[in-house]
């Protein structure tokens, strides 16, 4: 009976003994393999304009890139929150960087189309709901200058010219 109750005893210590030393096997570290780095974020997206053809027209989109396009990162991971406005190039691609937000809080942010410079092709017709925006979708880490980011995408944008009126003819 005595032995019942020393092997009742020393199981639970066993488990904890065996437990332990099955995590530091090899010297691998099981919390530090499974946690990923914390890291400032990077977002990139292209926006468009729909249906004109302008330089760039890619004919299966029926849309050519918008150079000077205003997209905004908008995240509500810490109070106040954290607004980045990003600018596109003449491919119509942007890249907002903030060290304000990493990647344990980049769920919290999305992606809402500015402005277009464009007096012709300027109602935001994608995403189709502007008042939510568009989520990020994780991508890679990337160097960047000396650091690493977290690489997000938000995917394509699209302005549009208004109902009624139409984009200017290419010669």
């Amino acid at each position: 009976m005595a032995r019942n109750w020393i092997l009742v005893l020393s199981l639970p210590l066993l488990v904890v003994l065996l437990g332990s030393l099955l995590s530091h096997a090899e010297g691998v570290d099981t919390a530090k393999a499974t946690t990923p780095p914390r890291l400032p974020i990077a977002v990139e997206g292209v926006i468009y304009c729909r249906s004109c053809k302008l330089p760039g027209y890619v004919e299966s989109m029926d849309a050519s890139p918008l150079p000077g396009a205003v997209a905004w990162l908008r995240c509500n991971s810490s109070a106040p929150g954290v607004t980045v406005k990003g600018t596109t190039d003449k491919n119509g691609y942007f890249l907002i960087q903030t060290n304000a937000v990493t990647n344990y809080g980049a769920h919290k942010c999305r992606v809402f189309l500015g402005s277009s410079p464009l007096s012709y092709c300027n109602v935001p017709v994608y995403p189709a709901d502007q008042r939510s925006g568009a989520p990020l979708k994780f991508e890679r880490i990337i160097k960047l200058g000396s650091g690493q980011r977290a690489l997000y995408t938000a995917g394509a944008f699209a302005f549009a010219p208004a109902k009624g009126s139409s984009c200017p003819r290419r010669p």
